[in-house]
């Protein structure tokens, strides 16, 4: 995988992580670092490989959690 072209947030990993093992997620103040993202260009992919995604971050990563064990 090189990357899937858009991002995710912390907060959105957190939910998706608490909602797979059914915890509860209780967030309240400010995250100082809820707008940092992984911002990876696939642009040279894309140029050299026609690399195109196939899957976004958030469909990968639910799916991968589909398949985690318990």
């Amino acid at each position: 995988n090189i990357a899937s072209g858009n991002t995710i947030s912390m907060i959105q990993l957190a939910e998706l992580i608490t909602k797979k093992y059914g915890n509860n997620y209780i967030f309240t103040g400010i995250d100082e670092n809820e707008n940092d993202r992984w911002n990876i260009s696939i642009e040279k992919a894309n140029k050299l490989l026609q690399y195109k995604p196939e899957f976004s971050s958030l469909s990968i990563i639910s799916e991968l959690l589909k398949k985690s064990a318990s």
